[in-house]
């Protein structure tokens, strides 16, 4: 079923891979059945990260290659780290820190990326106080204005769903409004991080600590399994969307009601509902053993 859905997918890419615009949606970007091609990435991520670990080493070297190359493409850095982010967690140890130094290596030289086919990509991972992209310049505003209203309010944050209704307002949000005329991002804050930060205060810092332990969880269980450890498919899928939410959080977020965070709270559930019993001895928990006793 779900390498049904991840046909399906790839076929959305496909599709808009022609950038024609089959709704007429007027976006510069167009992608077929999702407004933008950030959208595509989201969606499909945990789709990609689990064919990538559960296909053979030449298949997922396949898959990681045609999903970076597709964001090289359609110059879509979300799309980039969502390749990145199946390679991390599919690779061998020593390939992880080879990603690592790379990934370091570009942030620490994008300011001197000037070549065209690389600007999309400088601009976005520039973030010097100076910067005009509007992607950098929401990102940042979703922070400051998180971080104000988290002072103003004693640490209690402004309320549920009220970012961009009663909390306070930055230098990067004039900023923004000078560029596009309004404040499209002024109620989801560019990241749902930050939103959770500005409305819940510091039980949202609380909330963000324990997804990150969960994340923290479910990339060992993943590298586990990857190393050889047995574990059914169902878990191997829920421990994706746990790792993938990290793109929500801190990437790109729409706010709480999204299909992401749906898949992120149901993959909990699923995990929940499946953890092992103690007491029960069964061939993967022995396996489990076996791969942490040789790691």
């Amino acid at each position: 079923m779900l390498h049904s859905v991840f046909a399906a997918a790839l076929l959305n890419v496909l599709m808009s891979s022609f950038r024609v615009d089959f709704f007429g949606v007027g976006n510069i970007k167009p992608s077929f059945l999702f407004m933008e091609p950030s959208h595509i990435a989201l969606a499909a991520s945990s789709l990609i990260m689990f064919a990538a670990v559960t296909k053979k080493s030449l298949v997922s070297l396949v898959i990681i290659s045609l999903v970076m190359a597709w964001g090289l493409y359609v110059e879509n850095l979300t799309t980039m780290i969502v390749g990145l982010m199946s390679l991390v967690v599919r690779a061998r140890i020593r390939l992880i820190y080879f990603s690592v130094v790379i990934c370091i290596a570009i942030a620490l030289c994008s300011q001197y990326l000037d070549a065209d086919d690389f600007k999309y990509f400088s601009e976005r991972l520039n973030f010097a106080s100076g910067s005009e992209n509007l992607s950098v310049l929401v990102l940042m505003q979703g922070w400051e204005n998180a971080v104000m209203t988290l002072q103003s309010t004693s640490g209690f944050g402004a309320g549920f769903q009220q970012l961009g209704v009663s909390t306070e307002v930055g230098d990067y949000t004039q900023r923004v409004i000078d560029i596009v005329g309004s404040d499209p991002n002024k109620f989801d804050g560019g990241t749902t991080a930050s939103k959770l930060v500005a409305e819940l205060g510091y039980a949202g810092v609380l909330l963000l600590f324990i997804q990150a332990y969960l994340m923290l969880y479910s990339f060992i269980r993943i590298r586990r399994y990857s190393l050889g450890m047995v574990m059914r498919p169902c878990k191997v899928f829920a421990h994706c969307i746990i790792i993938c939410s990290f793109l929500e959080l801190y990437v790109r977020g729409v706010g709480y009601f999204s299909p992401t965070m749906f898949l992120f709270f149901t993959a909990i559930f699923l995990l929940f509902l499946n953890r092992d019993r103690p007491g029960v001895s069964s061939r993967s928990t022995l396996d489990e053993r076996h791969t942490v006793q040789s790691l």
